[in-house]
């Protein structure tokens, strides 16, 4: 069976593998012969899975680390996680396991290929192992899902259905009663209910399904060095002035993300009442008292999780009182019920490029690589980019675009090499340098000859100190 429907997919498509094909691709805003000069092979991006892709290599002790974070978070992580989402085989693996004393050896081979099947989705796709695009669940898993029937034994009573019913519907049933909401929005069911006892997957970050709500997710705060917030809830108000309004009463889960490792993190909070503050960032749980009025601060040591090139925290704030500014305030027409004003500030283990630093080196490679001016659109974009420590892929990405391959097919190497000591430095190549960045260029490596440039102590030298 299993090789007749590949071979039905190769004969349709020419294709065995029905994720594979140089025709596989995912297209938007312009379509294919829709207008002159949009052709099929110039458009959008190859989405083919006919390997295994390797997005960061990383070491034994770093592959292990993550394996064990998404292993723990497969298991009970708030969004994607067995428990919440596959309660009934929770109880059924309890029932086996009470009377295993009668299972037979292909109990255990069903068991341990349930088993194996989940850490080879975490082995194999250790950022994407749910399924990714957004939604609730594990949709990668659903189909080693139905081994757990024959894990079931003989049933006495109705009692193990009805926990398995119970169980699942305390984390299921707000939404499966309006599917089409959870559906559209399906970041609303896990900020609610017992979802919120579990932890926030951070091996994933780019996956949960906060990032199908635009205004809440990837939100840039603070500028050396910035940092990306994701609101998991609606208990957190997004930045005013660089404050961040916690609502009375409540617990707002923030995910703060940052290309480099967070040492500390110092939050100033204020409130017009007294109020007292909790605050969580992996590392334990911390609290300021506040006077009406009164600022106070606390610098927690954080404790996140590295993935794609990235560290994730969860940063955890409860309030105990709060006030509606409407009722204190004559011209105020806020009726929300505020608790208290943060402000966060992180420290680095390193230093990063100031605003200012960032726009100047995002200017050098479009004149170096492009050879022409940036855009004001495209400089936002670049700058956001350098100051997140993303330099070399911003470099990636500009070697691989479409406009730098027709100019490299165009120049002759020694002009490619020009424009890039013209651009980052900018000077003529001298002797001593030129030879090593000529033969990078001459062997396809221009990602090589850029980085090499803007790691020199020359570079650096150039940039304003401001």
């Amino acid at each position: 069976m299993v090789v007749g429907g590949f071979s039905l997919n190769a004969a349709i498509s020419g294709e065995f593998n029905y994720q594979g094909g140089l025709d596989r691709k995912y297209i938007s805003v312009d379509f294919p012969f829709e207008g002159p000069g949009l052709e099929f092979d110039d458009l959008g991006n190859s989405m083919t899975t006919d390997g295994i892709v390797v997005e960061e290599p990383l070491g034994p002790v770093a592959f292990l680390t993550l394996l064990t974070h998404n292993l723990w978070y497969f298991l009970v992580g708030r969004h994607f996680g067995f428990i919440p989402f596959f309660f009934p085989g929770v109880v059924v693996l309890l029932l086996f396991l009470r009377s295993r004393a009668e299972a037979q050896v292909w109990h255990w081979l069903i068991l341990a290929t349930a088993a194996l099947a989940a850490v080879t989705l975490a082995v194999y796709m250790p950022y994407t192992w749910s399924g990714g695009g957004g939604p609730s669940g594990n949709r990668y898993y659903l189909s080693a899902y139905p081994l757990f029937l024959f894990l079931t034994p003989p049933l006495r009573g109705h009692a193990p259905a009805i926990t398995a019913w119970l169980g699942g519907s305390l984390f299921t049933a707000q939404i499966l009663v309006n599917p089409f909401v959870s559906a559209r929005q399906p970041y609303l069911a896990p900020e609610r209910g017992l979802f919120r006892l579990l932890p926030v997957e951070l091996t994933m970050v780019r996956d949960l399904p906060i990032v199908l709500d635009g205004p809440r997710a990837r939100v840039i705060y603070g500028e050396n060095p910035p940092m990306q917030l994701y609101f998991l809830d609606h208990n957190a108000s997004l930045p005013e002035a660089q404050e961040i309004w916690i609502a009375g009463g409540r617990r707002a889960d923030i995910i703060v993300r940052m290309p480099m490792e967070l040492e500390t993190l110092t939050v100033t909070a204020r409130s017009p009442i007294a109020n007292v503050v909790s605050i969580d960032i992996g590392d334990g749980e911390h609290r300021i008292a506040l006077d009406p009025g009164m600022p106070g601060s606390v610098t927690i040591r954080a404790s996140g999780v590295y993935s794609r090139q990235s560290w994730a925290y969860l940063l955890s704030v409860t309030t105990r009182d709060g006030f509606v500014p409407r009722l204190r305030e004559r011209d105020s027409i806020d009726t929300r019920y505020l608790g208290v004003a943060l402000r966060l500030t992180p420290t680095v283990h390193a230093t990063y490029y100031t605003r200012r630093q960032a726009e100047e080196i995002a200017e050098r490679l479009y004149r170096a690589i492009l050879q022409r001016e940036i855009d004001p659109r495209a400089r936002a974009a670049a700058t956001t980019r350098v100051q997140l420590g993303q330099l070399e892929n911003l470099v990636r990405f500009m070697i691989d675009s479409r406009e730098f391959v027709d100019l490299r097919q165009r120049a002759q190497p020694a002009e490619l090499l020009k424009a890039f000591y013209a651009g980052l430095l900018p000077r003529a190549p001298d002797a001593s340098g030129a030879d090593d960045s000529l033969r990078e260029i001459l062997q396809g490596r221009y990602h090589e000859a850029i980085m090499d440039l803007l790691e020199s102590e020359e570079f650096e030298a150039t940039l304003s100190s401001q």
